[in-house]
């Protein structure tokens, strides 16, 4: 399953994919997620989006070969001569707090 842009041109991803399956493409990952959970599909969501159904085992993760798992690291940046507002202070802080987990 893809998650892809539905605003802009064609999207043809080719990695994660069995080849000569059939592609479910999506607009989002709340979406995507509604999808598997309904049994229609497989595909890959962060940990966070998946962490009760993981425990409460409605959902497994799925150790295939020639899919690995795959960790995608996120950076924090920002400029230190501009104040940032609100929203992106409250944005600073918990990709902080959840790197120090």
């Amino acid at each position: 399953m893809v998650t892809a842009d539905s605003g802009g041109a064609a999207h043809e991803q080719s990695r994660d994919l069995l080849a000569g399956g059939l592609k479910w493409t999506v607009s989002d990952l709340a979406a995507k997620k509604k999808v598997i959970l309904a049994g229609l599909g497989w595909g890959g969501l962060p940990d966070h989006m998946t962490h009760q159904e993981r425990r409460s085992g409605v959902l497994l993760p799925l150790n295939l070969e020639g899919f690995p798992l795959r960790r995608t690291p996120l950076f924090k940046m920002r400029r230190r001569d501009q104040a940032i507002g609100v929203v992106a202070e409250e944005l600073w802080n918990r990709i902080g707090a959840l790197a120090r987990s």
